[in-house]
Formats: structure tokens, C-alpha cells, sequence
């Protein structure tokens, strides 16, 4: 029992949550033959698929599905410790999170487990060290389930082997497979690979940036698996952090100003200094002015807000409180310069820019 859960858990795909939406949209659950029957929540704003993404995710989602073995129903609290999904500095590591999935009536809960494979031909056995997020509905607890049924409760969640760096996706696009069916959805440069394995189960596997933090400066990249208890095309939209750098979500003020932040407060920052004027685009994106360099688009630190009575920019200032800017504002903000592509296809074209500002804090400077 002990080896199958084992097994299991190494190829569980897991999933994580974001912010509530201003406005709710729905999709469904997929039942027997790929019709829809439960709504699932997603966040306002989850950008669309390209409609060649959505033809091959149907395709897989009509397949008769291929259920997960029966041995894999060890309930999670047996093999799992629960931590606090907040605790990073003991953690050392930030527990991956479905930016696309609208969370409040959800309880999240993390847990880490150490399982041990049996590699063929007598090799030394690996250990995978496994950090968790599951989201539970009311009156679900991990006693209540295990691998195999916990979809079936409406439990979803994330997993990130801390033990192994990430691995590319291969694109592969098989969705009449008969074992269940298997496509890769393509975002841009970004791959997941997108499996489904039983009436309300699909399971997700991407490279997530900006999964783990490595150390207080640098971030390493890793692979992260999901179970989402809907349907394919609606599991890809609830997953969206694939291509969203794990995590950064979009604020949408009430006078249309847009700015992305964080969706969990990161253990450490870059130190990096980077000085302009607070801008807002024509489409309502708030960036940094560079003057004759251009905009550049901000990834503006944890617990920065936007007042659209006030018209001010609240963030978090590097030796505690917070620094108010308006548009036209001189500001210098810690952090760092980072590819920018994952970050540009959460907002309008014309609010896109080559490298991204990974914000800090607020620099005060006496």
C-alpha cells in the first residue's frame, strides 16, 4: 500500500488558487461523455485560450476517461505533514498556487511528504520531497480523501517536488490516446502538458518560473503538477499561473487602471534600483515612465493597492510602511529586470515591454 501510495503521489498533478474576481465567470464540470454539470469558479480576467487550444482540450475532454488506479486511495492525512502555506521562511519555498481559480469557497490548506520510488533494475531508490496545496470545499478534510476520489469531493490542488529541477514539457498532442487521451496546450513559449484521467479530473503539468525561491535573491524554475476537478479546458483556465510567472494577478481599479502584482508575499527580492515616473497607458496599465527609453510594465510588490478615488499608488516601502505616488510622480523602486513575455499575455498589447520591473519595495532614499 505503502509503494502504490508512493507511486502515486510522483505522478499526481496538483493545482493552486488565486483572488476572488470583481465579477464571477463559470465553466463547468465535466461529467460522463464530457458534458458539463457543476459550475467552478474563475477569477474575472483569466485571459482566453486560442481557439486551436480549445478544439484539442475538447477533443480530449469527449474521450472516454481513463480512471486513476483504486490502490491510490490512502487518504492524504496518512502520508502527508501539514504546514502553514504562509510560513516561507521555515518552508523555504512558496507552495504553487492556481492563479485562475476563484478561491472563497475553498479552504486551502498545505502539506509537505517525503515518498521513496523503486527504480527498475536495483538502482538506488529516489526520495521525492513534495510540497503541496490543496483547496478543499466546506466540510472536506484530507482524512476524507485520497488520489483517486478526491476530485470527485471537488478537491483540487498543486505539487512541486522540491528535490528536482524543472523539466521541459514535450509537446505532444494525442487527444483520441486511448489511454484517456494527452495534448499540450501552447501559450506563447509556454507548454502544459494536459491529461484526463476520470469524469471530473484533469491533470496538468507545467514549468512554473517563478514556482520556488531558492534563495533570498534568486528564483528557480520548477515543474508543477495539478488536479483540478473540471473539465480540460476549464482545469487549463484555472491554471493559467503556467503562463502567469506563478502567481501574478491582475488588479483592476474601478476606474479601469490595471496593475499586476503578486498573488502571495515572496520570501526575499532582488535589490536591484530602478528610477522613473508612475505612469498609466492609454489601456489603464500602470507602469514606469522612462522617459525617451519607453515604458516599461512593473510586477509591483506584495501589497501594493490603488485608490481609484484618490487617484494614489500605495506600496509597501523597504524599511516598513508604504510610499503613496500619483501619475507623474518620481518613484525608485527595488527589485530587478525579468523576461517579460508571461507577464505581457495577461494585458493589452500595447502595455507590453521587454523586460518586466520584479518589484521590491518602495526605495526611500535619505
Amino acid at each position: 500500500m505503502a509503494a502504490a501510495a508512493a507511486a502515486a503521489v510522483v505522478v499526481a498533478l496538483v493545482l493552486s488558487g488565486g483572488r476572488s474576481p470583481s465579477v464571477e465567470r463559470h465553466g463547468t464540470v465535466a461529467s460522463d461523455g464530457g458534458s458539463g454539470a457543476a459550475a467552478v469558479p474563475l477569477r474575472d480576467g483569466v485571459p482566453a485560450l486560442p481557439q486551436d487550444e480549445v478544439t484539442r482540450l475538447r477533443a480530449l475532454q469527449n474521450r472516454v476517461p481513463h480512471a486513476p488506479p483504486t490502490s491510490w486511495s490512502v487518504p492524504f492525512s496518512s502520508w502527508t505533514t501539514p504546514v502553514d502555506c504562509d510560513d516561507h521562511a521555515r518552508l523555504q519555498t512558496v507552495p504553487a498556487v492556481l492563479d485562475g481559480l476563484d478561491t472563497r469557497g475553498l479552504r486551502q490548506q498545505c502539506a509537505t511528504a517525503a515518498v521513496v520510488g523503486e527504480p527498475a533494475g536495483g538502482a538506488d531508490p529516489q526520495v521525492a520531497e513534495l510540497l503541496y496545496r490543496f483547496y478543499l470545499p466546506d466540510g472536506v478534510e484530507l482524512d476524507d480523501v485520497g488520489l483517486v476520489d478526491a476530485t470527485d469531493r471537488g478537491v483540487s490542488w498543486t505539487v512541486v517536488d522540491l528535490a528536482e529541477p524543472a523539466q521541459a514539457i514535450e509537446p505532444v498532442d494525442s487527444p483520441d490516446d486511448q489511454a484517456g487521451g494527452v495534448t499540450t496546450v501552447r501559450w506563447d513559449d509556454a507548454l502544459a502538458a494536459v491529461q484526463r484521467w476520470g469524469p471530473e479530473r484533469t491533470d496538468l503539468t507545467w514549468v512554473d518560473p517563478y514556482a520556488r525561491w531558492s534563495n533570498q535573491a534568486n528564483l528557480t524554475a520548477a515543474t508543477v503538477h495539478a488536479v483540478v476537478a473540471a473539465d480540460p479546458v476549464t482545469a487549463v483556465l484555472a491554471a493559467v499561473g503556467f503562463v502567469n510567472q506563478g502567481g501574478i494577478r491582475i488588479v483592476r481599479g474601478d476606474d479601469g487602471s490595471l496593475l499586476l502584482v503578486p498573488s502571495s508575499d515572496p520570501m526575499g527580492a532582488m535589490q536591484a534600483l530602478n528610477h522613473g515616473t508612475l505612469a498609466r497607458t492609454l489601456e489603464g496599465c500602470l507602469v514606469l515612465d522612462h522617459g525617451e527609453y519607453g515604458m516599461q510594465l512593473v510586477l509591483w510588490p506584495f501589497g501594493t493597492t490603488w485608490n481609484a478615488d484618490t487617484q494614489v499608488l500605495t506600496v509597501p516601502a523597504e524599511r516598513g510602511g508604504s510610499v503613496d505616488y500619483r501619475i507623474g510622480d518620481e518613484m525608485s523602486l527595488g527589485g530587478g529586470e525579468s523576461d517579460g513575455r508571461y507577464a505581457n499575455a495577461l494585458l493589452p498589447a500595447e502595455c507590453a515591454s521587454e523586460k518586466i520591473w520584479i518589484g521590491g519595495s518602495a526605495a526611500v532614499i535619505s
